[in-house]
């Protein structure tokens, strides 16, 4: 019952496409042939329920939520850090693999940001300089990766801060 209402309003929407587009603002009407416009607009009204069954797919894809599990993009996640330890004044560079690491990510070791001018990365791996520890504390501390979408993975006390003296008094007494 609408078709035909549909089909004159998509035949009057060519027409002012092709009148507004086709000729300059100086063209008059006795320029142009009305018989050619009825025409056009006679055929694109006759491919009306073809134009509009596809709009309705285009707004069914379009505007349809996604399938249960395909709604968002994976997160980071983290599967490995090497080397697991370096010293509490930072510094060291480490390798965090992984998947779905997306730049510009953050970086924090022990809710310390990584300088993102010190983060280099790629979709599984990302090269990284630790910052110092706060405090010259040693220990194991959680590190963490923030996808710009803010998602995120924690590699739980995936890297171990130790202060460099530790060995070297710990050699110099057992030695004497």
């Amino acid at each position: 019952m609408a078709l035909p209402f549909i089909g004159a309003g998509l035949a009057f929407i060519f027409y002012l496409v092709i009148r507004g587009g086709f000729f300059s603002t100086g063209a008059t009407v006795e320029n142009t042939s009305p018989v050619g416009f009825a025409a056009v607009a006679a055929l694109i009204g006759m491919f009306t329920e073809q134009a509009v069954q596809k709009l309705q797919k285009i707004s069914d894809s379009v505007l349809s939520p996604a399938e249960k599990g395909k709604d968002h993009i994976s997160g980071p996640k983290i599967t490995g850090i090497s080397p697991k330890q370096g010293p509490t004044k930072g510094g060291t560079q480490v390798t965090i693999a992984g998947e779905n690491f997306s730049a510009p990510m953050k970086v924090t070791f022990d809710g310390v940001n990584v300088d993102s001018k010190d983060i280099v990365s790629t979709s599984n791996s990302i090269t990284a300089i630790v910052p110092a520890h706060p405090g010259d504390k040693e220990g194991k501390v959680d590190v963490v990766v923030i996808n710009p979408d803010n998602q995120k993975d924690t590699a739980r006390q995936g890297y171990e801060y130790k202060n460099e003296l530790t060995g070297q008094q710990a050699g110099g007494q057992g030695g004497g």
